[in-house]
């Protein structure tokens, strides 16, 4: 089906655009790392559940993701660094801590929509 292939591409093209492996994309999303390059390769294709996932984590809407072609972020040289301390800080927490970071970080985001609108 050739939606899958548009999918695969824009995966792929917001994946590299914020300099992630396919194996930190799919540890994020919680799938295998060969599943998503069968995915971006557009030879399989992914669950409802799993492409909300995806479009949630690029904020990128499910029709742009299905039919369009996703425009990235440009890419900034300047958070390499805040990206790998990002990175490391992420790989040394245990789940439960993750959890907590995660939690909070949506608290953020919802007090910060709150206050634009």
């Amino acid at each position: 089906m050739e939606y899958w292939k548009n999918i695969g591409s824009n995966i792929r093209t917001l994946r590299k655009s914020r300099g992630l492996t396919m194996e930190d994309l799919a540890y994020v999303l919680d799938i295998a790392p060969g599943f998503l390059g069968l995915v971006e390769r557009g030879t399989r294709g992914v669950s409802l559940a799993n492409l909300a996932k995806i479009c949630s984590f690029f904020d990128v809407t499910l029709e742009t993701m299905i039919r369009g072609t996703v425009t990235p972020e440009p890419y900034v040289p300047e958070n390499d660094t805040l990206k790998r301390k990002a990175k490391d800080l992420a790989f040394s927490l245990t789940e439960e801590e993750i959890k907590i970071v995660v939690s909070n970080m949506k608290k953020v985001m919802a007090y910060k929509n709150q206050q634009h609108e």
